[in-house]
């Protein structure tokens, strides 16, 4: 049970900041206004998703190792 308590308190952690940067990006490009704004939001976006994917997984692994054989 700690486990995926742990695993939601990370999932949680990780989540939040992206909210308030997509927000952020939202206000940045205007991505309604012009193709311009929408081509660099879903650029942006689609970073932010690899980048956020990628730390992820480096925390789960951090923090969830692989068990010695």
């Amino acid at each position: 049970m700690k486990h995926s308590i742990d695993f939601s308190l990370v999932l949680l952690v990780t989540v939040i900041p992206i909210y308030f940067i997509n927000k952020w990006l939202k206000k940045i490009t205007r991505p309604r206004e012009s193709s311009r704004g929408f081509l660099l939001y879903f650029i942006l976006s689609l970073a932010l998703i690899f980048l956020y994917t990628f730390l992820f997984i480096f925390l789960l692994a951090r923090f969830y190792p692989l068990p010695k054989k």
